[in-house]
């Protein structure tokens, strides 16, 4: 999953020049580096980073190259990721005040390729004229932040039977820009809709290659 914003269009597309990196560490170091060949906006998007639409999932398919690959780190670092899952919630199910991380790559020369995970409290959740949400939060980020996942460590919103046995935080959402008037951070909340469409979306892109 992406913000679209990054990548700036409003309808699907094939690109030759996105690339994904697994596990990277730094500029020169990953495990593997793949071509992005296929991205899908929301059809709401609307071009606005604060739609609650701005997100979209990109597929990638041919694999390039792998860098400094150290097997032993690789799996102490997939170790730290066994404790994540992807669901949604509902705007109702948030609480103001309770902790949010954002992990992502910051675009700061002496950062690139490093990850880097920040907390700090929801301040709000709200519906969009476009019936999206939009969540806001007090948590530092920069540019190149946009497109991180978003964490909630309040599991209460995945059912028992759908939880796995370490499992400690789980995304809700997308992190999008920075309202400079409020000096707030805000992100697309993946509600129950938009997770449908999630999943709907990988289904309909790999039943079409078939």
């Amino acid at each position: 999953m992406v913000a679209i914003n990054q990548i700036g269009k409003k309808r699907p597309r094939p690109y030759s020049d996105l690339r994904f990196y697994m596990a990277r560490k730094g500029e020169d170091t990953y495990v593997a580096s793949y071509k992005i060949r296929h991205c899908v906006p929301h059809p709401k998007y609307d071009g606005s980073l604060a739609s609650g639409f701005d997100i979209g999932v990109c597929f990638y398919d041919e694999y390039l190259a792998s860098k400094n690959y150290n097997p032993e780190n690789y799996a102490k670092r997939l170790d730290r990721t066994n404790d994540l899952t992807h669901y949604f919630a509902d705007a109702s199910e948030l609480l103001e005040g309770q902790e949010i991380e954002v992990t992502g790559f910051p675009g700061d020369e002496d950062k690139t390729g490093y990850l880097y995970t920040h907390r700090g409290p929801l301040i709000a959740t709200s519906e969009t004229a476009l019936g999206g949400h939009v969540l806001s939060y007090s948590v530092d980020t920069t540019p190149g932040n946009s497109g991180s996942p978003i964490f909630t460590t309040d599991l209460s919103i995945v059912p028992l039977s759908e939880r796995a046995k370490d499992q400690q935080r789980v995304q809700i959402g997308i992190h999008n820009g920075t309202d400079v008037g409020s000096n707030a951070n805000y992100g697309t909340l993946i509600t129950p809709e938009l997770y449908d469409w999630i999943n709907t979306t990988v289904d309909d892109y790999f039943a079409s290659r078939q």
